[in-house]
């Protein structure tokens, strides 16, 4: 369905320490070469499928968000256009590469238990591993019965996205030679 549209869709694993399937996808839309539209969602669940899901609907959201020109004054979007496409295409090259490894969604373990409760239970035991504390704020809005919660983790950082945002522990472990983290599972 993308590539027929002329976007080549580029997903990868993102092992963590805390063992939660993490997965990026980065969108590429080949036959308008429209910077803004090199766009990357990214999404984490304990079920496998599920973090893939929410990678490419966060992707397919960002996207759909500079179509239709809601971001038109973004400083980011200003940046992209006067860069080009190539240029940042050519930046973010990481993310836009053809995989030399490959991992099935079969070989990512799935942590999910049926019950929402029994979820929240495991993932805030795995991130206990390398997080003092979790905040979690329920933002569910009655009238729409859709539970949505956000959830902030002091010090757990996405330096996979921007790497500005590497802290204390990663640092820590990059002088152990902490390499090991960012491998793909089993590799």
């Amino acid at each position: 369905m993308c590539t027929d549209a002329g976007v080549d869709v580029y997903l990868w694993y993102l092992p963590s320490e805390t063992g939660i399937p993490t997965v990026l996808a980065a969108l590429d839309d080949t036959a308008l070469r429209d910077p803004a539209l090199l766009v990357i969602g990214a999404g984490a669940h304990l079920d496998p499928a599920v973090a893939v899901n929410r990678a490419l609907t966060e992707a397919a959201q960002s996207r759909l968000v500079q179509i239709h020109g809601a971001r038109e004054d973004t400083e980011r979007e200003m940046v992209m256009r006067r860069a080009g496409y190539t240029s940042v295409k050519r930046i973010n090259r990481h993310w836009y590469n053809k995989m030399r490894e490959t991992i099935t969604l079969h070989e990512i373990e799935n942590y999910a238990e049926r019950r929402p409760c029994d979820n929240i239970r495991i993932a805030l035991d795995r991130i206990a591993r390398i997080a003092r504390r979790a905040i979690i704020v329920n933002l569910t809005r009655e009238s729409i019965e859709i539970p949505v919660i956000r959830t902030i983790i002091p010090g757990l950082e996405v330096s996979a996205l921007d790497s500005t945002r590497i802290g204390p522990r990663v640092r820590e472990q990059m002088k152990l030679g902490g390499k090991h983290l960012w491998k793909k599972r089993g590799g």
